[in-house]
């Protein structure tokens, strides 16, 4: 070719030309390919990605509401989901007030199946609250079996409640926006209480493992019971009498037992088992309730009254009062 010219050795300009095209289009080509290869790769793995984020949230979602719901079985025929419904509200929103504003309410749904039933709460604080009711509620003749979900799992605690409480990920919104209630034993000012404690905590801050913050008949009463009482027969018959008559202004009093030690031993064993204690059963919760916020925090004989519900097996476990 001549001198300058940018063909081919061999190929008139022209062929050149055109082979020096088509090589072009090809690398353009292979470059093209390889961009779209390095992009499908790019979504294969996002997808992976996505696909695997998604899984762990509804895991976790699945995870949060087990926190959040219980079974209840035992059911009466003809029990509906509003009796359900309200039986666990009504009980909520007395031992949480707070849960009683408008649209804070502590039950969000109740799934009905024949004889059993799935409730949701809005936290799982109100789950472990209503835990305790199982076997201290009768509807319909039947007493409520109420227990945790198959799919429970105990989860860590976060910031002094269970995981899931204040916006973890897959959390509804209108959970984690709802304040946490308080934990069980909790004293205004002082740090959380532990993982699943029952306590009630009293003016003093003495916390006693019998208690219930949910209210049942059965009400536990300290501060009322001294040696004295216990080693003689007249100071106990008393105390029974007049525990009888004070409680008997706030509802209908079906018993009252004051554990007594053998003769001779009570300067010993006050202050263990439940001696030292006096307790009272009702004919209904409200009664009980009455009775408990209008003594407790009382000063008796120098000593600060305490009073909280305790469960109806600790009741029964309690034997009836003697005299010697």
């Amino acid at each position: 070719p001549p001198s300058g010219s940018s063909g081919l050795p061999g190929m008139d300009p022209a062929t050149a030309q055109m082979v020096m095209r088509q090589q072009m289009l090809l690398q353009q080509q292979l470059m093209m390919a390889q961009q779209q290869a390095a992009v499908l790769q790019a979504q294969q793995v996002m997808s992976k990605a996505t696909k695997a984020q998604t899984g762990n949230a509804r895991l976790q979602e699945k995870q949060l509401k087990a926190q959040r719901e219980l079974f209840v079985g035992n059911l009466a025929p003809g029990v509906g989901e509003q009796s359900l419904y309200q039986v666990f509200h009504s009980a909520l929103i007395a031992a949480f007030p707070q849960a009683g504003q408008p649209g804070h309410e502590p039950v969000l749904k109740v799934a009905l199946n024949g004889r059993f039933a799935f409730v949701e709460f809005r936290v799982p604080e109100y789950a472990t609250a209503a835990l305790q009711l199982s076997g201290q509620i009768a509807l319909m003749g039947n007493t409520l079996k109420i227990a945790r979900p198959a799919s429970y799992v105990e989860m860590p605690m976060m910031g002094g409640g269970l995981a899931g409480v204040g916006g973890m990920p897959g959390q509804p919104a209108a959970v984690a926006a709802y304040p946490t209630p308080p934990a069980f034993g909790a004293v205004p000012g002082a740090g959380p209480a532990s993982a699943g404690a029952v306590a009630a905590v009293g003016p003093a801050g003495v916390a006693d493992p019998m208690a219930l913050l949910i209210p049942t008949p059965f009400l536990c009463v300290t501060g009322m019971v001294t040696p004295d009482v216990l080693s003689n027969d007249v100071e106990y018959k008393e105390v029974i009498a007049d525990l009888h008559q004070e409680s008997s202004k706030y509802g209908a009093v079906l018993d009252v037992k004051v554990p007594r030690p053998p003769p001779g031993q009570a300067p010993q064993l006050m202050g263990t088992e439940h001696f030292g204690k006096a307790f009272v059963q009702f004919a209904d919760v409200p009664s009980a309730q009455k009775a408990k916020e209008a003594i407790h925090g009382r000063m008796f004989a120098g000593n600060i009254v305490q009073a909280f519900h305790v469960s109806l097996p600790s009741f029964q476990s309690i034997p009836t009062s003697v005299t010697i």
